[in-house]
């Protein structure tokens, strides 16, 4: 940062005092955190990343915040904030039924906490439905061949 050099009088009736002078360098905090994307997912956990900020300061740290939301997207239990030195987290222990935010804030030493959110709403995958209409077959005295409808986007 640039240094400023500031100079202060007071002043009353009888005239101004003389100067006084301060001076000061502004800090500067992370930039807003480019992109993040989702890497993996299984019913309860994820693993995604994030690239770093592209402006501002370089961040020490990212915090990584995230909580349960209930159906009007309202955060109802913060369950864990971390600190993580890489673009990466695995979040684990998730609910199948539940959705959920996730939060990750670039931090440095001057204002942790602070500069851009990315903010990223999922729910964990869910299973497939099992298939459904099987048949069995019998194809000789010693083996069935067995047969069912397929589900979509499975497997």
């Amino acid at each position: 940062g640039v240094l400023h050099t500031f100079f202060v009088r007071s002043r009353s009736a009888s005239g101004l005092s003389a100067p006084v002078s301060v001076q000061g360098t502004p800090v500067q905090l992370p930039g807003a955190i480019a992109s993040a994307r989702l890497l993996s997912a299984s019913p309860t956990s994820i693993n995604f990343a994030w690239a770093a900020p592209p402006a501002g300061a370089p961040p020490e740290e990212y915090r990584v915040w995230y909580a349960r939301e209930n159906s009007d997207g309202d955060v109802t239990t913060l369950i864990q904030t971390e600190s993580s030195d890489a673009g990466f987290r695995s979040i684990s222990g998730l609910d199948l039924a539940a959705k959920y935010r996730v939060e990750v804030r670039a931090a440095n030493a001057h204002e942790l906490d602070q500069g851009a959110v990315l903010a990223t709403r999922f729910s964990p995958l869910a299973p497939p439905p099992a298939p459904y209409v099987l048949r069995v077959t019998a194809v000789r005295s010693s083996s069935l061949s067995v047969q069912w409808e397929a589900v979509t986007n499975a497997t």
